[in-house]
């Protein structure tokens, strides 16, 4: 520093010693540098990064030989065979090092375990410390109301107080000529129903569509106790909230064909028929012969798809109680199918279908040709190049067969039931009433003459 100090003033000095007109008569020019303003302000601001560069420099060297010191007097005075805590410390460490060795294999071959090891838990360390900085330093403010949105859904209660929501489609309840009520499969709700069925093929067919949410799902409470027959009890109590006189049809997609099969076991007098469609039943199930549960578990690759580890949302519940649902549902799955379902038990006018898709790779159609070997009368409709989804969601074409092959010939719906309309006969001795079934205007009201 001296030394630059120096150069710059003797500049300053030699500057002072020079003539300028001397200079440009002899046709020589000469600038001399800016000692001050500008110049001394960036000669000074180089200092202070030089100098700070140096001081961190110089740090880190003193830190570096300060931890070599450290680990030296670690070495000589602690980590001894013959000190204390080595003695009373020593076999048990390396027990449990001996125990956690595995975790080395996870290490790259040219890593050294003690090191890396080492800044694993420095690293963990540090990790931790700024968790417990950012949960004892809040500033966000808590939440202290919650906006709940309103609901969307018709709702219904049922004789337990909880409430299940409902939507109906298709043509009104007294003009239905067939009514068909849809447990939702996995991962859905009432929303979808059948997806991309269109209201004029209801209409046509003369239809009633009810769909409802499972409870834990939509908007519809949660159940925790619920099994397959209050399953089955949830749709005899929604048939009777929507209006539904006459026997109805269950139609059961995928994971929800469970729900069908429990209102053939718990309900079958209520019933006009089921459909089942792709068809999931449970792997684990007794009665399945070798070949087919060969072939089921062919097509799973993966045994946690039905061991429990799926997941399933819930619009109303929070983390926990959707994890709850899940292995809930998983569960009603396994106990699926367990009960016998003899004749005996079924309404000899009962139409039961079942269709499966030869290309389904989510649900193995042996599924389907299980049903159709344990349930009494199934019609098995086996539909090849489809999938598990392509019959089912957004066809047309197929949605019209699927209600050809269960309803027949479209009838469109019933015809309404008009109350007879009484029409009053006015006379000056007496007044009669007469009913007739078609309006009439009063100009053409005919009198009765004693």
């Amino acid at each position: 520093m001296s030394e630059v100090n120096e150069s710059a003033a003797w500049r300053g000095e030699f500057t002072g010693l020079l003539d300028e007109d001397v200079g440009k008569a002899n046709g020589y020019s000469y600038s001399s540098p800016a000692v001050d303003g500008g110049a001394s302000a960036a000669a000074e601001v180089g200092d202070w990064r030089f100098q700070v560069a140096e001081f961190a420099k110089g740090a880190a060297e003193m830190s570096v030989e300060f931890g070599k010191g450290v680990r030296d007097v670690m070495k000589q005075s602690i980590l001894r065979d013959d000190s204390v805590v080595m003695r009373k410390f020593k076999g048990p460490c390396l027990k449990i090092l001996g125990k956690l060795s595995f975790l080395n294999e996870y290490l790259p071959e040219d890593r050294d375990p003690v090191r890396a090891w080492t800044v694993i838990a420095c690293v963990w360390v540090f990790l931790l410390a700024v968790l417990i900085v950012n949960i004892t330093q809040t500033t966000t403010p808590l939440v202290k109301k919650m906006k709940v949105h309103p609901t969307s859904a018709s709702l219904m209660l049922l004789p337990d107080g909880r409430r299940l929501a409902y939507q109906e489609q298709g043509v009104p309840a007294d003009q239905a000529r067939y009514s068909m009520i849809i447990p939702h499969s996995f991962l859905s709700s009432r929303i979808a129903g059948i997806p991309g069925l269109k209201g004029a093929l209801l209409q046509e067919f003369g239809v009633r569509l009810v769909t409802y949410d499972l409870p834990g799902f939509g908007e519809s409470d949660p159940h925790p106790d619920r099994d397959l027959e209050s399953s089955a009890l949830d749709m005899l109590h929604l048939s009777y909230a929507v209006n539904v006189t006459d026997k109805f049809w269950v139609v059961g997609y995928s994971d929800g064909s469970k729900h069908a099969w429990a209102a053939l076991h718990y309900i079958p007098d209520r019933l006009a028929g089921a459909v089942m469609l792709a068809p999931m039943v449970n792997p684990y199930e007794q009665r399945l012969i070798k070949e087919e549960r060969r072939r089921i578990w062919g097509t799973w690759t993966d045994r946690a798809l039905v061991e429990g580890r799926m997941f399933k949302t819930s619009g109303r519940e929070t983390s926990k109680n959707r994890f709850d649902r899940q292995m809930q549902n998983c569960l009603l799955r396994k106990l699926s199918y367990r009960f016998q379902i003899g004749v005996s038990a079924l309404q000899n006018s009962m139409y039961r279908t079942n269709e499966r898709g030869a290309e389904d790779t989510v649900v193995p159609p042996s599924m389907s040709d299980f049903v159709h070997r344990v349930v009494p009368d199934v019609m098995l409709h086996k539909l090849p190049y489809e999938g598990h989804f392509s019959y089912f969601y957004f066809c047309d074409e197929c949605h019209r067969q699927i209600f050809t092959v269960v309803f027949g010939n479209p009838q469109g719906p019933l015809a309404p039931k008009e109350d007879p309309i009484p029409i009053e006969v006015d006379d000056e001795e007496k007044t009669e009433v007469i009913f007739s079934d078609t309006t009439t205007d009063k100009d053409n009201v005919s009198t009765i003459d004693d």
